[in-house]
């Protein structure tokens, strides 16, 4: 049964792992053991091994065997998001790089963990007009899952930057009904640029009116200059793409990414690049965290990572689900974890649709309750 000491966890697609961040500081509730993580990015990889070396990885997941898989409770998985980055093209279907979703379907039927966590990018449900998402979200629901999802920003949960991601939390069906609460913000935002950057800094992240001119011509939004008076806008994995102008009001600053000055008036301005300490601050790693690798691949992998604030709030509410949760294994149409494999993994689909509708219908024998009353016995002398 499940295990309130222990439970155990893959990653798929780890990066630098924000979940192994959270995961230790949510130890009131579980002990966490992450025995697996997938990750083929050299940089990422080092981080990742300087900061949790005990961990094996898989490397890449398409070449993951599931058979050589033990069991494990929960998966987690974010994937890179430019198919669905408002940056990029938008064309998930036709891109290569998201038959990845198909390879972490595949984990997620095969192993069927009791829940997984997905994060990425908010365009992901608008994609295609709704279409591709629904797909997801069928997909997922095929795979014999409850789900979750809501659209998420780090600057309702404590910090200075305006970043919207999409959560989706599942649940196997053969548990308990899912009535998990996924939060919208721990507190109300109070929270500026100002409280996270540094006053004193190496002149070299000052720039010249040549590059403070080209910043200027620039036209995307999300590489617009801040102010530190401010939340920033999403952090991209550019030091190139996030500035602050260290001498003008407000004002200046919006007239100066809306391209309404004149040129004349950009004689006096200054403006300088965030730091890697300060992009970990706005997303709330530890300032020495991707510290073994060289500051381009430390702007690259905090910027690509997920909001340590929303992720925790997110584990906190999960967790605090399950251990509320405990009592309902002794519903007898919501336990049987053996009978609901089986059913799940047979090659005829008449069986598989019989044997998933008496789970349902809780149509167990008597042989079979009493097995469950003892596992579930059990289970109470570990808590």
């Amino acid at each position: 049964m499940f295990n309130l000491i222990t439970l155990k966890v893959l990653s798929l697609f780890s990066w630098i792992w924000a979940f192994e961040v959270v995961f230790n500081m949510l130890k009131e509730f579980f002990y966490i053991e992450v025995v697996w993580y997938s990750e083929i990015d050299k940089n990422a990889i080092k981080i990742y091994e300087k900061n949790f070396p005990w961990v094996p990885n898989l490397w890449d997941v398409k070449k993951i065997n599931t058979s050589k898989l033990k069991d494990f409770d929960i998966l987690v998985w974010w994937s890179p998001c430019q198919d669905f980055s408002i940056s990029w093209k938008r064309k998930w279907l036709k891109w290569e790089r998201w038959s990845l979703f198909f390879e972490f379907l595949r984990i997620l039927k095969d192993k069927k963990p009791k829940f997984f966590i997905f994060e990425n990018v908010k365009w992901l449900i608008s994609q295609n007009k709704w279409k591709d998402f629904q797909i997801i979200l069928n997909e997922l629901e095929n795979a014999w899952y409850r789900v979750k999802y809501k659209v998420l920003n780090s600057k309702d949960f404590w910090l200075p930057q305006n970043r919207e991601r999409v959560f989706i939390i599942g649940q196997r069906k053969d548990l308990w009904t899912f009535d998990l609460e996924i939060p919208t913000t721990n507190w109300s935002n109070n929270v500026i640029l100002k409280d996270v950057i540094d006053n004193k800094f190496d002149e070299k992240y000052v720039k010249d009116i040549e590059i403070i001119k080209k910043l200027y011509s620039w036209k995307r939004e999300d590489q617009r200059c801040e102010h530190e008076d401010k939340i920033c806008h999403c952090l991209m994995n550019s030091w190139t793409w996030k500035w602050i102008v260290l001498n003008k009001d407000k004002e200046f600053v919006r007239r100066f990414n809306a391209r309404k000055l004149n040129l004349e008036e950009l004689n006096d301005v200054k403006a300088r690049q965030l730091t890697p300490q300060e992009y970990e601050r706005i997303q709330w790693f530890p300032t020495w965290f991707t510290s073994w690798v060289s500051e381009p691949q430390r702007y690259k992998q905090i910027g690509n990572s997920i909001s340590i604030n929303v992720l925790y709030e997110i584990c906190k509410s999960l967790f605090t689900y399950i251990k509320d949760n405990k009592k309902l294994y002794t519903r007898n149409n919501e336990t049987n974890l053996e009978r609901y494999k089986k059913g799940f993994n047979a090659k005829k689909e008449k069986y598989k649709n019989k044997v998933l509708s008496k789970l349902e219908e809780g149509a167990f024998s008597e042989e079979t309750n009493e097995l469950i009353n003892k596992e579930y016995n059990n289970f109470l002398e570990t808590i």
